[in-house]
């Protein structure tokens, strides 16, 4: 059962908005090709399904990854870059 065919199970039920399916992965890769394919690095993705989920595509870092402002600056050195902390893609 793909993750189309279980929405559409709890949609049938009526559990839509009670339940949010999300798929991460922490096996990164980078954008760039070496020849070989791409190499382990920082680059990956997820996504996030359920009523509950404003649908789009958000491109910014979270906050709820448990580290506050000194400790996200470290852990994400580029988080300056970006206009918007909090993606908003949960009702």
């Amino acid at each position: 059962m793909g993750v189309g065919d279980f929405y559409k199970a709890i949609k049938e039920m009526g559990m839509e908005n009670e339940i949010t399916t999300f798929n991460i992965s922490d096996f990164g890769r980078s954008t760039g090709e070496n020849g070989d394919g791409t190499d382990h690095a920082w680059g990956s993705n997820l996504f996030v399904v359920g009523g509950a989920v404003k649908g789009g595509v958000y491109g910014t870092i979270v906050k709820w990854f448990g580290a506050d402002d000194v400790v996200l600056a470290k852990v994400v050195p580029e988080l300056g870059n970006f206009d918007v902390k909090d993606l908003g893609f949960m009702g």
